[in-house]
């Protein structure tokens, strides 16, 4: 695309200032940033912080009612059932954090006749977010036998007996009571005969209800956040999710997500750390910011969540408005930059007229400039100059013409003479049909740098090979008579190992190379009994090989030195067998690197979907034309107009 200069000198003024604005934004967005961070940071850990102490507190005060109750009890041994009734109702009324009370006695500890006895009062399930919600009692003893150690519902009762100690249980489903999930702290009680004989006498229990934590609990949420509640094994007990709640915890997160990190911080929570992490994800909606503190009374930990998209919203509305700040300034300094650059580009444009009318075949043509003594004068008198010198470059240019017609005289009859050294004959070996052959190369110039060729050995080893030379031009054509004639000959003392023929060859090319020019080339031998190929690649691309289901792969192997330029360099053989069918395509970086009118290059993947397309059971000579068609149309320059030698050959086991 054509700019004009004074589009340049508002490019290389604006860009400066435009960099300039572009720096003082990063900067303060970095600031910008790392206060956000910090606010953030400072927000849910003070938010964590003040939840868990006040959740500890009041789960504290809720254990304080079971205390209580077992004050009362072994104040007053002969407490009527109506009374222990009331008694259980007035403890679920005294917090509307509390679910359900009970007091629990021993078999037959309470009445004789009666095995199990324990009152139990709860709220109404439907409302038991509520705090006047009404409330429901029965025995618990007739739900369920809570003295079964077997049973895992009953271990606010078995525990706290056994060790003689009160204690939170883990959260658990009350199935035949509250039918809900809670946890219940539990406090045992005695009592003393007349002989002063302490005697377990049963447990006072305080239930929370776990589902609706969030809502009801009286907690401070983080701004445009949430909050978690883990028990003391990293189960959900509090989460937006209610389907996570005592379904998953923060290691099946972890699991899920595949984030060891998030592991890492639930195993801090669980032993009762507190902290603040930024960039995983809890819930799995996008990174968010955690702060977690303990709550010692139950084990548990408590987490606030910020999710950074939305605490980073304000931050990102900021920068917004500077942008447009930023772009209102810059599109008044382009104004002004554009008025100031129309005058001074007035006088080149008139320049610019002269140097069109000149292009025209005008050569009367001259330039006046109203201001001489600036660049731009001195400009126009040299353009004026000029144009009086091109009239007798013309004539120098007509002779210098027919030379360069006689030397592309020569170069014909230098590709001519090159075309020689290339076999020419195909089928090459029509009387073999245990394999076809067939090859093709089209130069880039009127002489090229690549070549190929073949030659059948003792009736059962066929040498073949292609290779392209550094540069193009006679240069190359030369180099490659070269190459070609070392190789025809190390044929006959390397017999069968193509490694050591190039190693060979390497040595005679780097001897005397003053020009550093150098030789890609793929060596192969194929044994015509066996099927098997051995080969080596110096620095060439690698073939493709089109198996008989129409499979296309490239037959690579480690890639040796070029040749030529190294001396004592190592080359080694590989072998591969080729199945019957099987195709081997041998190509220059003519094919690969055809480029079209965009810029785009054909590349070996451009090739290897050419050949899935339609190489189908074609032989190799319909093959090769196929190939060298398609870098025709690719580059759209119609045949011989190459940007580079094109050469294919392809080898097929028929036998």
């Amino acid at each position: 695309m054509r700019m004009s200069i004074r589009w340049k000198m508002l490019f290389w003024i604006g860009a400066p200032v435009i960099l300039i604005y572009s720096a003082m934004l990063g900067l303060a967005m970095t600031r910008w940033t790392s206060q956000a961070h910090t606010r953030i940071e400072t927000n849910t850990t003070r938010t964590a912080t003040l939840n868990a102490r006040y959740l500890d507190a009041r789960l504290g005060g809720i254990a304080q009612i079971a205390k209580s109750t077992t004050d009362i009890l072994q104040l007053r041994a002969a407490l009527t059932q109506k009374e222990l009734f009331k008694l259980v109702r007035d403890n679920v009324k005294q917090d509307p954090l509390v679910y359900g009370a009970c007091i629990a006695f021993e078999p037959n500890a309470f009445d004789k006749g009666t095995r199990l006895f324990a009152p139990y009062a709860h709220r109404d399930q439907s409302d038991a977010n509520k705090a006047d919600a009404p409330l429901r009692t029965l025995s618990l003893g007739e739900a369920y036998d809570y003295t079964d150690a077997r049973d895992p519902q009953c271990e606010w009762y078995v525990k706290p007996k056994a060790s003689g100690k009160p204690c939170w249980s883990a959260p658990y489903f009350d199935k035949g009571a509250g039918d809900i999930l809670m946890c219940t702290y539990s406090m045992p009680f005695y009592r003393r005969d007349n002989a002063g004989v302490k005697t377990f006498w049963g447990i006072a229990t305080i239930d929370i209800a776990i589902e609706g934590m969030q809502n009801w609990a009286g907690l401070e949420k983080p701004n445009q956040g949430f909050f978690l509640i883990l028990s003391p094994n990293g189960t959900f007990i509090s989460h937006p999710d209610k389907d996570a709640i005592m379904k998953e915890s923060i290691f099946s997160r972890s699991e899920q997500q595949n984030r060891p990190d998030i592991a890492a911080l639930g195993k801090k929570m669980i032993a009762g750390e507190s902290g603040v992490t930024q960039g995983i994800s809890l819930t799995g909606e996008g990174e968010q910011w955690v702060s977690y503190a303990p709550i010692p009374e139950v084990g548990w930990s408590f987490c606030a969540i910020v999710p950074e998209k939305q605490a980073l919203a304000s931050l990102h509305e900021q920068v917004r408005v500077m942008l447009l700040a930023l772009a209102a300034t810059l599109v008044a300094i382009l104004i002004c930059i554009l008025l100031a650059t129309g005058r001074i580009s007035s006088p080149i444009r008139k320049l610019a007229k002269g140097v069109r009318q000149l292009s025209t075949g005008d050569l009367e043509t001259q330039v006046s400039i109203d201001m001489p003594d600036d660049e731009v004068g001195e400009l126009s008198v040299g353009f004026n100059r000029m144009v009086g010198d091109l009239k007798s470059h013309i004539q120098a240019l007509t002779r210098e013409t027919a030379a360069r017609q006689a030397v592309e005289s020569e170069l014909d009859v230098a590709r001519q003479i090159q075309t020689t050294l290339l076999p020419r004959v195909f089928p090459p070996y029509p009387d073999r049909h245990e394999f076809s052959l067939h090859a093709m190369n089209a130069p880039a110039r009127h002489v090229a740098g690549d070549f190929f060729d073949f030659l059948l050995h003792d009736d059962r080893y066929l040498y073949f090979l292609i290779a392209d030379v550094s540069g193009k031009g006679v240069p190359a054509a030369l180099y490659m008579a070269v190459t070609r004639t070392i190789l025809r000959n190390q044929f006959h003392h390397q017999v069968g190992d193509p490694g050591k023929i190039l190693q060979a060859t390497n040595e005679l090319l780097a001897e005397d190379n003053p020009g550093a020019m150098f030789v890609t080339l793929f060596l192969g031998i194929y044994d015509i009994k066996t099927g098997d190929l051995s080969y080596c690649n110096a620095g060439h691309p690698y073939p493709f090989c089109v198996k008989t289901d129409g499979t296309v792969a490239e037959l690579k192997s480690e890639t040796d030195t070029i040749l030529g330029i190294i001396e004592g360099g190592e080359y080694h053989t590989y072998h591969h067998t080729l199945e019957l069918g099987e195709r081997l395509i041998l190509f220059t970086d003519g094919v690969t690197e055809a480029r079209n009118g965009e810029g785009e290059f054909l590349e070996e993947q451009g090739l290897e979907d050419l050949l899935n397309a339609d190489a189908g059971d074609l032989e190799p000579k319909p093959l090769c034309d196929m190939i060298v068609q398609r870098v025709v149309d690719f580059e759209g320059k119609g045949p011989g107009h190459h940007s580079d030698d094109v050469t294919v050959l392809v080898f097929q086991r028929n036998q």
